[in-house]
């Protein structure tokens, strides 16, 4: 199986090894690949950057929730002409301790792996996406160590309500004003053809009228526009049950 990961950096510290980063889903989609990859000591990296046959490098691994990444030596061992994949042979002193992680990880400890709340962002402003992405990342790493944020974004009504259907979130931060499908209708869906009960986080630089409408179609609480990341952090905590 090949993952999909971003290009391979230089470690800035001591110019050592190239370390790549496989950026995982989540806690699953990290151990599907240890049981049909990493296991058998061999890990496939797709990036654009061309990795010569023989070089060391390290493989940091990583997903939501994992409070430290996890660091394997290993060299690449193919990187087929016009392919954008590299194949890395992992060295076999990795093997217990990244058999020793993997049983942390399954057994959800605390000191590895932490409770991931997943936030689905319906927010037709691409820019207060990544500003709430990025503070809620940036406020786990800082301060909110017991717990993690994973994330779906949709730009209009129409593909959140298609991403409710087919994947399961903790709670949903909704822009009242979106196109297609506005917020009040649905969030009003969410609550009545997808019976979901899960927190919903309205808001809105619209005021009274926005609030009320969020409200009446079923809205949790509400935010008003601009939004400091502080409320939404503590709402969530408030709101979620990790």
């Amino acid at each position: 199986m090949r993952r999909k990961l971003p290009t391979g950096r230089i470690n800035p510290i001591d110019g050592g090894p190239l370390r790549l980063f496989v950026d995982y889903e989540d806690a699953a989609d990290f151990l599907g690949d240890y049981e049909e990859n990493l296991a058998r000591l061999e890990g496939f990296v797709q990036t654009e950057r061309v990795v010569p046959v023989g070089t060391q490098v390290q493989l940091g691994l990583v997903f939501p929730g994992l409070i430290e990444p996890i660091v394997l030596d290993g060299v690449v061992s193919a990187q087929p002409e016009g392919e954008s994949w590299t194949h890395v042979e992992l060295f076999a002193s990795a093997t217990s301790r990244l058999q020793s992680i993997v049983e942390r990880i399954r057994a959800s400890d605390r000191r590895v792996v932490v409770p991931v709340i997943r936030v689905l962002i319906a927010e037709d402003n691409v820019h207060v996406c990544e500003l709430v992405k990025t503070g809620l990342t940036t406020a786990t790493r800082r301060e909110l160590r017991d717990l993690a944020f994973g994330f779906e974004t949709a730009l209009d009504g129409g593909t959140a309500l298609e991403l409710l259907k087919q994947r399961e979130f903790d709670a949903v931060l909704v822009d009242v004003y979106l196109p297609v499908l506005d917020g009040a209708r649905l969030i009003r869906h969410m609550r009545t053809t997808l019976g979901l009960s899960i927190p919903v986080i309205a808001v809105s630089g619209g005021g009274d009228a926005a609030r009320d409408a969020a409200l009446r179609a079923g809205a949790t609480t509400f935010l008003d526009k601009p939004i400091r990341l502080r409320n939404v952090i503590e709402t969530l905590r408030q709101l979620v049950k990790v």
